[in-house]
């Protein structure tokens, strides 16, 4: 990973023990005289119900002395009582630029009821005060990318403009390099992401959220290993265990390691969460666990009977398992629920092949052929089928197509060695 070297785990989850631990919101302490203040942040109030909780302290604050009427609109803003805050703000006097700290509850507030327009124009025309004025851009950010789903559709660009001009305000705290990365990740802008996220866990080795969503951007990047020792962090450290664990399940599955893909799998369908399962049952299957792999395809299809990718991994099972009517069962139970799909007639022939139901078999690979006509695999079926039927010269065309089409098919090119 660049400028940092992330711990790395074995490449079997199996292997270790995560402990899942629970994130809670909190706020980032600030120093103030002459007690201890710690201000309210704007991921406490506009992103959701567990923001991400930031170990690093930025230096640049210093909060003013205690108020009564300012204290208790920090507590109610902590409460979501943001319309009695601004009637608060109003009642106590708090005319707009009479208090930087008051203005700052006021643009909290106001994006906190939807008011996002009277916030930007509060912004545009006050806050002399640095370290407030930070804050205020750190919270239209919030707002524009819009991670509690209060407003009905984000603007990345627009969060991009005011967390660039928090953190030129703020530049020491490790919140705003969070996201800033999630950010450029909500455009598309992978490498940036990576950035600004690596900044942020390097400032806090602690932030699983920064560990996971840098994870996802290094994944985008190609960088399979770092991103693999970014989400091995985030579950360790705890964050939303069943996405880093189906991240890197995911990872493993395009690495082809269909075994340790099915460790982190498993540890997300035992808690019930469907894609998982599914997933689960691939692995297992083409990491050779055949049995197993049929177990949970079983167990998910009796769950949910209209999955349509369990009834295929459950007839693939099937018939590896030589459990040929069964797979045909599954596989049309499969066509049953998507009565135009290709592949699923293409399981159904290779079955019905196997169960010496040529006719059948040729029927489906026909059907399959009139859907989509340039499909090497359906050619070497269909070359299998009528060899079966005795049609050779039929069977040598089908089987030159196949060839034609996918040179690199193993069965294919021997099946035409054979017959040619």
């Amino acid at each position: 990973m660049r400028g940092r070297r992330l711990s790395r785990t074995c490449s079997r989850l199996s292997a270790f023990i995560l402990a899942l631990l629970l994130m809670v919101s909190s706020q980032v302490a600030y120093v103030s005289e002459p007690d201890a203040f710690s201000e309210v942040m704007p991921y406490d109030v506009l992103c959701g119900p567990e923001p991400p909780q930031f170990a690093q302290v930025s230096s640049e604050l210093q909060v003013g002395s205690s108020d009564t009427a300012l204290d208790r609109a920090y507590e109610l803003i902590l409460a979501g009582r943001l319309v009695e805050t601004l009637d608060l703000l109003d009642s106590a006097g708090y005319t707009e630029g009479a208090n930087p700290r008051a203005d700052y509850y006021r643009v909290l507030a106001l994006c906190g009821t939807k008011r996002l327009d009277d916030a930007v124009e509060l912004v545009q025309s006050l806050f002399e005060d640095q370290a407030y004025a930070g804050l205020a851009h750190y919270a239209l950010g919030c707002a524009y990318l819009n991670q509690s789903g209060l407003y009905d559709s984000s603007s990345p660009a627009s969060a991009l403009a005011q967390f660039e001009k928090a953190w030129n305000l703020l530049p020491d705290a490790s919140g705003l390099a969070f996201y800033l990365g999630l950010t450029h990740y909500e455009l598309g802008e992978y490498a940036r992401a990576a950035e600004m996220l690596e900044v942020a866990v390097e400032r806090d080795e602690s932030l699983a959220q920064g560990y996971l969503n840098l994870g996802f951007a290094l994944a985008r990047l190609g960088e399979t290993q770092a991103a693999l020792d970014a989400l091995h962090n985030a579950a360790q450290l705890g964050h939303d265990h069943r996405q880093a664990f189906m991240a890197i399940g995911d990872l493993y599955f395009e690495l082809g390691d269909f075994e340790a893909a099915a460790s982190c799998y498993k540890v997300v369908s035992d808690e019930g969460f469907l894609s998982a399962q599914y997933k689960l049952s691939l692995a297992l299957l083409l990491s050779g666990e055949v049995e197993e792999a049929k177990a949970v395809a079983e167990e998910l299809v009796s769950a949910y009977p209209k999955h349509f990718d369990g009834w295929i991994t459950l007839g693939r099972a099937r018939q590896a398992l030589g459990e040929i009517e069964g797979a045909i069962e599954a596989f049309e139970s499969a066509l049953w629920l998507r009565p135009g799909h290709f592949s699923v007639r293409l399981h159904l022939a290779s079955a019905c092949l196997a169960a010496s139901e040529i006719d059948r078999a040729k029927s489906y690979v026909e059907e399959a052929l009139d859907i989509y006509g340039g499909d090497a695999v359906a050619y070497r079926l269909l070359a299998e089928i009528l060899e079966a039927q005795g049609d050779m010269d039929g069977a040598r065309e089908a089987v030159r197509k196949s060839v034609q089409i996918d040179p690199s098919d193993a069965l294919a090119r021997s099946l035409y060695e054979r017959l040619i």
